[in-house]
């Protein structure tokens, strides 16, 4: 179980009793799971899952990992994501929605 946000405004409880009155009046909610069953629960349609992949389906490109590098030289881990868009392309005359890279989109352009 995760806690509500709202849960400071309404008191520490301690306790196995509190815990069952919390859960009772609604300050604790209980997990719902996958990515897939909250989509579901949220109201999306056919239980589509709205983010963007982090992967371009027609270059390959994904996420790379590097280094912060702060003006003292120390190194902290970052990602480095590639610009990834949802668009409409027509494939063997057929229209489908795929996850592609800004680079690939410019080469598209430049090549049709």
């Amino acid at each position: 179980m995760r806690r509500c946000p709202h849960f400071r405004a309404y008191g520490r409880l301690s306790g196995r009793a509190s815990a069952v009155q919390a859960r009772s009046s609604g300050l604790l909610h209980q997990s719902l799971g996958s990515r897939r069953a909250r989509s579901i629960v949220q109201g999306h349609q056919s239980g589509r899952i709205l983010d963007v992949a982090g992967k371009c389906e027609v270059c390959g490109k994904t996420t790379k990992f590097g280094h912060n590098v702060s003006f003292s030289k120390r190194r902290t881990n970052r990602m480095f994501k590639p610009n990834i868009q949802s668009r409409v392309l027509v494939i063997d005359g057929v229209a489908k929605r795929r996850n592609v890279c800004t680079g690939c989109l410019r080469t598209m352009v430049k090549t049709s």
